[in-house]
């Protein structure tokens, strides 16, 4: 008789790394931050990572062009940050006692690096601007964006 397996080990064979929203991906890799026993170091570098990425995605918007409205290429000091962001993933990706989703996820985001560049984005905009859903204009006028903006004044002139 064939043995089912267990709920886990289902979840993990239909976890699909590639699928997965920016922002569950992000949640996926915070976690694993969580997995040391000591609380209080878990909080502290998780902030620093937070807050490299904080960093880096700055660099970005203090990049953006006023005319065409997308990132004009890459400066010396975001390629850095970027790095130091892959070399965390990298060394959490080597890390004993990680899930198999979690292995999944790491090892997909040392070779993806554009991959960890959406979930930064994601992760401080609150939303994937890569997704046609979130583009429908009622989740436009929700974020008081695109055809919604104008105010009252504006309105009735």
């Amino acid at each position: 008789m064939e043995q089912i397996p267990k709920q886990s080990e289902q979840k993990s064979e239909i976890l699909d790394i590639k699928t997965l929203s920016p922002q569950t991906k992000m949640r996926m890799l915070l976690e694993i931050f969580d997995l040391d026993p000591n609380a209080e170091k878990n909080e502290d570098r998780k902030k620093s990572f937070i807050e490299l990425m904080g960093r880096h995605h700055q660099s970005g918007i203090r990049q953006r062009s006023e005319n065409l409205g997308v990132v004009q290429g890459s400066d010396a000091s975001k390629k850095k940050l970027h790095n130091q962001i892959m070399d965390i993933i990298k060394s959490i990706s080597l890390s004993q006692g990680l899930s198999k989703d979690q292995e999944r996820l790491t090892e997909y985001l040392v070779r993806n690096r554009s991959e960890v560049e959406k979930m930064i984005g994601a992760y401080f905009l609150g939303y994937n601007p890569g997704d046609p859903k979130e583009q429908s204009e009622l989740r436009q006028a929700l974020r008081g964006e695109g055809y919604f903006r104008s105010s009252r004044g504006k309105e009735e002139e």
